[in-house]
C-alpha cells in the first residue's frame, strides 16, 4: 500500500489526501466490506433457522450503504452533472473490466471450474441476474454505472420529483421480486434479476444523495430504534416469503422493505459518529479494491481444485469455527494483496 512506508510514517502528499476524507465514512466501507465478505463466507442453502442464516440478514445492509456512499459523495449541488458521468464511468468499467480478467484466468487456470471465459455475451446475461460469472460480486460496478446516469439524468428536476421516482422503483423491485411470491406459492418467477441498478442501487444512491444535500442528522436515540426496528421487519419479512413460496425455510433474501429502514439507520449512524482516525482513511481508500478481489481468495480456500483448499462444507455440517477461519483467511489476504498492489501507480485505478 503506497501509503504505508517502512517506518508507518506517511508522506506529506498522502497525509493531505488523508485528512480530506471522512473518517466516519471509510469507517462505514470498512464494516460494509467485512459485512460482505461475512455473507459470501457463510451463506448457503440451509433449511432451517441457524446462526448462519441470521447472520446473513444481518449482513444485508452492506450493498445498499455501498450505494448510499457513493450518491453522498457524489452529490454536488451546483456542478455540471452530465459531464461528471464518463470520467466516474470510466473509472468503474476499468475497474471492473480489469478484475473480471483476473477471475476469468483464476477460473480456468488455477481453479478449472470453467471452460470459457464468462466475458462475452453470456456475461449480458449474467448481468441481468446481478452476477458477473466467476466475480459474481462484481455486479455492483456496471450497475452503479446505470445508477449513476439515471441519477444524473433525474437531478435536474429536483428531489421532489427524483425521490419519488426511487420510492417508486424500490417498490417495483420488492414487487416483481421477493414479495412477488405473496400472489402464490406456485408463482413462476419473472425471469430477470430486481436487484440492479435500476430497482435497487438508483434508490439507495438517491437516498445517499439527499441526505447530503438537506444535510440530515439523526440523533442517536432515534437511530438505535430505527435499526432495530429494520432488523426485525428483515427477519419476518424473510421469514414470511420463506413460507409462502421459496425452497427454504427462512430464506436470504438480497433486499426487502426491512432492509431499507435497516441500511439507512446503518449509514446515519456512522455519519453521526463523526469517527477520526487516519487508518480508517488509509484502508478506507483500498476498499474497493478489497471488495474486488476477496472472492478470488474465498475460492481459492474452499474449491477442492485450489492448492490452497481448506473447507467447503463448514456451513452444511455447522462448523462456526471453520467459517471464522476462512473470513480471517479471506479478509487477512485481500487487504494485503491490495495493499501491495496499491504501492504500483499503473494498478492503483484497479484497486481505489
Amino acid at each position: 500500500m503506497a501509503e504505508f512506508v517502512a517506518d508507518h510514517r506517511l508522506t506529506p502528499a498522502v497525509t493531505r489526501s488523508i485528512e480530506g476524507r471522512d473518517a466516519s465514512m471509510d469507517s462505514l466501507r470498512i464494516v460494509s466490506f467485512l459485512a460482505v465478505a461475512t455473507l459470501h463466507v457463510i451463506t448457503s442453502p440451509v433449511k432451517d433457522i441457524t446462526a448462519f442464516s441470521i447472520i446473513d440478514h444481518l449482513t444485508r445492509f452492506a450493498v445498499p450503504v455501498f450505494f448510499m456512499m457513493s450518491g453522498y459523495f457524489f452529490e454536488r449541488p451546483g456542478a455540471a452533472e452530465i459531464g461528471r458521468i464518463v470520467p466516474r464511468a470510466r473509472r468503474l468499467l476499468v475497474m471492473f473490466g480489469f478484475w473480471e480478467i483476473i477471475y476469468n484466468a483464476i477460473n480456468l487456470f488455477v481453479l478449472h471450474t470453467a471452460d470459457y471465459p464468462t466475458t462475452s455475451i453470456k456475461l449480458v446475461y449474467d448481468l441481468l441476474y446481478y452476477s458477473a460469472g466467476p466475480a459474481y460480486h462484481l455486479w455492483f460496478l456496471p450497475h452503479l454505472v446505470v445508477t449513476v446516469v439515471i441519477f444524473t439524468v433525474l437531478r435536474r428536476f429536483g428531489f421532489r420529483v427524483l425521490l419519488p421516482l426511487a420510492a417508486a422503483a424500490y417498490l417495483a423491485g420488492l414487487v416483481l421480486g421477493p414479495w412477488s411470491v405473496l400472489a402464490g406459492p406456485d408463482t413462476a418467477p419473472i425471469g430477470i434479476g430486481t436487484r440492479n441498478g435500476l430497482f435497487f442501487g438508483f434508490p439507495y444512491f438517491a437516498l445517499g444523495a439527499y441526505i447530503r444535500y438537506a444535510r440530515i442528522d439523526v440523533r442517536m436515540r432515534l437511530l438505535v430504534p430505527a435499526l432495530l426496528i429494520g432488523i426485525a421487519l428483515q427477519l419476518v419479512e424473510a421469514y414470511a416469503i420463506s413460507r409462502l413460496g421459496t425452497s427454504r425455510f427462512f430464506a436470504p433474501q438480497d433486499f426487502l422493505l426491512g432492509t431499507l429502514f435497516f441500511s439507512v439507520a446503518v449509514f446515519l449512524t456512522f455519519k453521526r459518529l463523526a469517527l477520526s482516525h487516519p487508518l480508517a482513511a488509509q484502508l478506507g481508500r483500498l476498499s474497493p479494491g478489497i471488495f474486488c478481489v476477496h472472492i478470488i481468495f474465498f475460492n481459492l480456500f474452499t474449491t477442492p481444485a485450489s492448492p490452497f483448499f481448506v473447507d467447503n462444507r463448514y456451513v452444511e455440517t455447522g462448523n462456526y469455527g471453520m467459517a471464522l477461519l476462512i473470513l480471517v483467511l479471506t479478509v487477512a489476504s485481500s487487504t494485503a494483496t491490495i495493499m501491495l498492489m496499491a504501492q504500483s501507480r499503473f494498478l492503483q485505478q484497479a484497486v481505489r
